[in-house]
């Protein structure tokens, strides 16, 4: 199932065919760095690691959203991957 965004490319803005959802399955690495805050405290930087399985979905986050906005949502894993 496909729908329509609108993603700014410089000044215009042009219609793109997405995929409705990418999932993968993460977590935060053990590391210091996991969450960066701004300097200036409006803003954050969030570093994820993602099991080898799930490197297409990655590469597809990149293509299709790759200087766009998109929406995250954080749910515990139910599927037992981590198990």
């Amino acid at each position: 199932m496909t729908q329509m965004i609108c993603r700014k490319s410089g000044t215009s803005w042009r219609n793109l065919s997405v995929p409705e959802e990418i999932r993968l399955i993460g977590s935060l690495p053990p590391i210091q760095s996991a969450i960066s805050l701004d300097g200036m405290g409006d803003g954050a930087r969030i570093k994820i690691d993602v099991p080898r399985e799930f490197v297409q979905e990655v590469l597809k986050l990149q293509q299709l959203y790759s200087g766009a906005t998109f929406e995250i949502i954080i749910r515990p894993d139910t599927t037992g991957y981590g198990k």
